[in-house]
Parts: C-alpha cells; sequence; structure tokens
C-alpha cells in the first residue's frame, strides 16, 4: 500500500480501494503515505488535502494553497479536513504511526537528501 486516508467517522481509503479521485471527498482527518526519506509521511491539521504526483503525492493545503493548487494546470485532485474530538485525535495519531500495510517511520526529515 502506498497512501491510506483516514476519515473521522472512523473509515478510511487506501490505494488498494482505488484511485485518489475515488476517495470521498470530505471528513477527513489524517493522511499517511510511503516517504522514501523518513519511511512514511503523516499530513494532518490541515484544512485541505491535495494529491499530485509530481509533489509527492499528498500534502495539505490551507485556503491560499488551495488557491494556488487550483491555478495549475492539469487534473485536481482535493480532499477536505475535518475536526473530531481531542480524544479520538490523539487516539487516531498513535494509531497511524503503527499502520501495518505501510512502513515504519524511520528517521525525522532533514533538508538534506540522503546520498547528495
Amino acid at each position: 500500500m502506498r497512501w491510506r486516508i483516514y476519515y473521522v467517522d472512523e473509515s478510511s481509503f487506501s490505494n488498494a480501494d482505488g484511485e485518489p479521485q475515488d476517495a470521498p471527498g470530505g471528513g477527513v482527518a489524517a493522511i499517511v503515505q510511503e516517504d522514501d526519506v523518513v519511511g512514511v509521511a503523516i499530513h494532518h491539521q490541515e484544512d485541505f488535502y491535495a494529491f499530485d504526483e509530481q509533489w509527492g503525492g499528498w500534502y495539505g493545503l490551507d485556503y491560499f494553497g488551495l488557491a494556488q493548487y487550483l491555478m495549475r494546470p492539469g487534473l485536481k485532485i482535493i480532499k477536505m479536513g475535518d475536526n473530531m474530538t481531542t480524544d479520538k485525535y490523539l487516539a487516531l495519531i498513535r494509531s497511524l504511526q503503527n499502520d501495518p500495510g505501510l512502513p515504519s517511520k524511520s528517521a525525522r526529515y532533514t533538508w538534506e537528501r540522503p546520498n547528495g
């Protein structure tokens, strides 16, 4: 599995279930995806989430980032973030760090890529 979207209703959708554009568009709590540098990237606490292969898959956006994204040419894939109670949110984030379908987070990101 390359990525999984977690929703506030405790459902999820991954690349094994379909393409990014097939996933439900609202109620996103977090998105996890494989990352070449740190093993797994966890995106959460964002207003919107966009998918773009050229930018490495999923990433978070605020309203201004959304406007910039929408002005770029090409297919747009946007999912909308949502709120949940603190207790549910903290439990979700703890579980994301151990998603059995994705690699473990191996390191913190640095601005220097390995081997160059």
